[in-house]
């Protein structure tokens, strides 16, 4: 296909751009090892989407006509004028600015746009060129920084002032309030709503361009900074107020003598006229009626519960000292009881020495002691007759253990002189009398029981 005069023209000039660049043949640079220069987002802030939107699209057409002239180009007598280092300079960079070359940019991926230019072939070096390109990123990136914090500041400020507007219209609105009846507390004074809160607000403001241009983290924070300190304030104002008409609106309930049961029907008509029962919001005074009730009815309820508990503390005092006084009687009469034994078993000591004794003939001479240990008051029913017996019983096994031993004694050794011959047997292993003979000279013969002597002597022998 022929090619036209203005393309070729073109193409030549594109050649010795070329040469100048040190460009190979087909527009392709000569790779060199340079530092690559690239920004991120967050370096500076902007979103490279909308960098890319805003650059002039650059297009090279070699079959239709001429392209108009670069800016670059000028009247013969400008072109002719030569330019200092500075002024290529200050073109160079006016070049890139106008092809839309931004912080995250890429040499490599700009340079084919830029070698068109004039401006970009009057920096003879490529190093040059790139280092300017380089120090138009770091430039440019900086703007865009300036340009975004403006742009923050600006959106703050917005934002500041429609929170103090949004401010003035709730105090408005409190003001209305107020001159419609409710009652705001202190005289002169206004405060907004405790209620208000970011999502309140952003139904009224959101609409407002002042709203969308501030981040959500910004307004959460200027609220908490402009808004909040007034709702703190307005919230521990109405609380107080509140506290206040309900401590007044309670001692009109207390001065109405409302009891436990009291209904609230018949104490609304008695203070319905009093300034304390309409400082109380209506939808509040039944049920502080209600709780005033409750606490009456719990404070009786605790009042009773006191009374029977400390009744029961006393009847439970009185009980204690009851039984310690029964059980220090009982300790008593054991003690009394334990000496009248003691004393009447000295007596029995005393007068009753034969085993073989008879309660029936002894009981009068024991009750005749002057001492009267055998009539005493602490001896019980029965101890008297109880321990006589026990203390014959004593003597009997006494004495007949004594007498056993008094056999054994002075019998077993005539025993173990027989020689089997009956007629050479000592007159005590004949017979009892001849014993008694050989035995009653002991004490132990005494004191054995009168009618348990011959049988034991006869067991004795027997078993000898």
């Amino acid at each position: 296909m022929a090619m036209s005069a203005a393309a070729k023209a073109i193409i030549a000039r594109l050649r010795a751009n070329n040469a100048d660049a040190h460009l190979v043949p087909g527009l392709t640079p000569r790779p060199e090892l340079e530092e690559d220069v690239s920004y991120s987002a967050e370096d500076i802030g902007q979103d490279p989407r909308a960098l890319a939107e805003d650059r002039p699209s650059v297009s090279l057409s070699f079959g239709g006509p001429a392209p108009a002239a670069p800016p670059g180009d000028g009247p013969p007598e400008a072109a002719a004028r030569p330019l200092s280092a500075e002024d290529k300079e200050k073109n160079f960079m006016d070049m890139l600015r106008e092809n839309g070359v931004t912080p995250f940019s890429r040499w490599e991926k700009e340079l084919p746009k830029l070698v068109v230019d004039s401006r970009f072939s009057a920096i003879p070096s490529q190093k040059d060129r790139r280092q300017l390109f380089d120090k138009f990123c770091k430039i440019r990136a900086e703007e865009l920084r300036n340009e975004k914090r403006e742009t923050t500041k600006a959106a703050v400020q917005g934002f500041t002032d429609l929170l103090h507007e949004a401010v003035q219209k709730l105090k408005q609105h409190a003001v209305d309030d107020k001159e419609e009846g409710e009652d705001q507390g202190e005289e002169g004074k206004v405060y907004i709503s405790p209620s208000v809160t970011l999502k309140t607000l952003e139904k009224t403001w959101i609409k407002d361009p002042r709203w969308k241009a501030c981040s959500e983290a910004e307004r959460r924070k200027l609220f908490g900074e402009v808004v909040q300190p007034l709702v703190n304030v307005a919230a521990a104002h109405f609380k107080e107020v509140r506290q206040m008409a309900l401590e007044s609106f309670r001692e009109l309930l207390h001065e109405a003598a409302v009891g436990p049961h009291s209904r609230w029907k018949d104490v609304k008509e008695k203070v319905s006229s009093d300034p304390r029962y309409r400082a109380v919001a209506r939808s509040e005074r039944e049920g502080i009626f209600d709780t005033f009730v409750s606490e009456i009815k719990a404070s009786e309820e605790a009042a009773r519960k006191e009374r029977d508990s400390r009744e029961e503390r006393q009847q439970e005092a009185w009980r204690r000292l009851e039984k310690e006084g029964e059980q220090a009687e009982k300790r008593r009469l054991r003690a009394a009881h334990a000496d009248a034994v003691s004393a009447y078993k000295t007596l029995l000591v005393e007068m009753v020495r034969d085993p073989e004794a008879s309660w029936l003939e002894m009981r009068p001479k024991l009750e005749n002691d002057a001492q009267g240990r055998a009539t005493s008051a602490a001896l019980q029913s029965g101890d008297a007759e109880r321990l006589f017996r026990e203390h014959t019983n004593s003597l009997m096994n006494k004495g007949i253990r004594g007498f056993q031993d008094l056999l054994s004694e002075r019998l077993a050794p005539l025993v173990e002189q027989l020689d089997g011959d009956s007629d050479s047997r000592h007159a005590a292993l004949e017979s009892f009398e001849g014993a008694q003979e050989l035995l009653e000279d002991d004490l132990r013969f005494a004191r054995a029981p009168k009618t348990h002597r011959p049988r034991l002597w006869h067991r004795f022998v027997c078993d000898a």
